[in-house]
């Protein structure tokens, strides 16, 4: 009889235990990053002064610095995995304009400047070996800009609204040890509304109104711990 039982039992707890072998994996992680971004920006401008109107549209394309740091979680399903990352960024991104127009006696200087950048995304991913990870991620870039002009050498500063794109990035992550990593990536800023301002000077005789939309693209190599 005891024979029966062990060997009922051991038949109902193997399967149990095969599936809580091959069930979800869940792991943490945290890290930071650096590297450098290629961005490619539209200016358009109308000043006034008086019945005076002037349109301008600039383009430019500027290279700068970045780095930040990450925290995200995964949720393993065999190979494949899916999870949520957060991602914060400091960069050198500036957008500027110079003196528009000496007809309208135009003494601005245009600066946005970026202070921060805050990305939280979806990723999926598949495990190619034991080493190996790839990935893909889709997130909100949050970006907050500082606002300057230069008015007869004085210059005035204010925060403006955040600016919001479609970040998309690719990525791979090598494995250095169990609970260490490398990684690199590619990413885009695409689908962003327009960063727009305002100025008037203090006698009311000069106004400029301000739009600057840009796209860019940045690779990043990061280093990562993982739980």
């Amino acid at each position: 009889m005891k024979k029966t039982l062990l060997a009922l039992t051991t038949a109902l707890t193997l399967p149990a235990t095969a599936v809580l072998a091959d069930g979800p994996a869940f792991q943490l992680y945290a890290g930071a990053q650096a590297g450098g971004t290629f961005s490619h920006t539209k200016v358009d401008t109308n000043s006034r002064n008086g019945a005076n109107h002037v349109n301008i549209s600039g383009h430019s394309g500027d290279s700068f610095a970045t780095a930040g740091i990450f925290a995200g979680c995964r949720c393993f399903f065999g190979n494949w995995f899916t999870g949520f990352e957060v991602e914060g960024n400091w960069d050198g991104m500036s957008i500027k304009q110079d003196q528009l127009q000496s007809a309208l006696n135009d003494p601005w200087k245009l600066e946005l400047k970026r202070t921060h950048q805050l990305i939280p995304s979806a990723t999926i991913g598949w495990k190619a070996n034991d080493k190996t990870l790839l990935y893909a991620k889709f997130g909100a870039g949050i970006s907050r800009f500082e606002f300057s002009e230069g008015i007869n050498s004085q210059t005035n500063r204010t925060k403006i609204q955040n600016v919001v794109h479609f970040v998309p990035a690719l990525g791979c992550e090598y494995e250095l040890h169990k609970y260490a990593g490398l990684r690199l990536e590619v990413s885009g800023e695409v689908a962003g509304r327009y960063i727009k301002t305002q100025s008037i000077t203090p006698s009311g005789t000069t106004a400029q109104f301000s739009k600057a939309h840009y796209r860019s693209v940045s690779v990043k190599f990061g280093v990562l711990v993982k739980v």
